[in-house]
């Protein structure tokens, strides 16, 4: 549970007392099986406004005409999240098997990869969370209120 409550801290998200193994386990049907790239896909454009358009020859999603991930860029089995250098720097500390910075400046930039084979469907949403929620407009990402 400190993994995933930790993992909650770096993504800037409120924890879900779920159970122990949420990040490690998830007894959902298939949350702990390899991710294919039309699972990356749907969860992406599951986000508020996103929509997905094409760059440099591969799929990417965005929102409000800014992209926050990609599929397929320098691997056919990756996706990429446009994560700041902290978070990046954070997220491959916690999860060095299901990331990695982009070569070159884009991962200097925060670019970061994201290994389908490996990733985890709770740890990917939570990232990919992370990365809409830099590129989406205040309107849609601040948390709402529920009226009285």
């Amino acid at each position: 549970m400190e993994i995933y409550k930790k993992a909650c801290e770096i993504l800037g998200l409120p924890p879900i007392e779920i159970g122990p193994f949420l990040i490690e386990y998830d007894d959902k049907p298939g949350a702990n099986e390899e991710m294919t790239a039309a699972q990356f896909r749907e969860m992406a454009l599951s986000f508020p406004e996103a929509v997905e358009a094409a760059h440099m020859g591969h799929p990417d999603f965005r929102v409000a005409g800014r992209i926050f991930a990609t599929l397929g860029y320098q691997n056919e089995g990756c996706g990429v999240l446009l994560l700041s250098p902290e978070e990046q720097q954070e997220i491959i500390g916690q999860y060095p098997k299901m990331f990695e910075p982009v070569p070159g400046g884009w991962g200097r930039r925060g670019s970061t990869q994201v290994v389908l084979a490996r990733i985890t469907r709770p740890v990917l949403e939570a990232a990919m969370r992370k990365a809409w929620q830099r590129k989406a407009p205040k309107r849609l990402s601040k948390p709402r209120r529920v009226p009285r």
